[in-house]
């Protein structure tokens, strides 16, 4: 008799076990899931902001490329009258001077 009672209890704990694992199991499943999303969302932000970061690179690149043609190509009159124009907003008394508004 007492045979019976421990059958009856291993038949009643084996489908509770199984489901504790298929929940286990599921829940493992949803955790790398929303990893896998989590990384996925990381590398496109990191992708874009090495893309923001190469064109400014070479925005600097072509700028120093620019100056180091105008120091090598110019006498110091031109550098001077480059860097007025840019950087300090002087022009020649009887220059005019348009602005694009857009």
């Amino acid at each position: 008799m007492a045979e019976k009672k421990k059958r009856k209890k291993n038949k009643k704990q084996k489908p509770l076990q199984s489901m504790i694992l298929a929940f286990l199991f599921t829940c493992f499943i949803m955790y790398l899931l929303v990893t896998a999303i989590e990384t996925a969302i990381k590398i496109v932000d990191t992708n874009e902001k090495i893309g923001i970061a190469k064109s400014k690179y070479e925005q600097i690149n072509d700028e120093n490329e620019q100056t180091s043609n105008l120091l090598k190509n110019a006498d110091e009159k031109d550098i001077i009258e480059r860097i007025a124009r840019e950087r300090l907003g002087y022009v020649f008394p009887d220059e005019k001077v348009y602005y694009d508004t857009n």
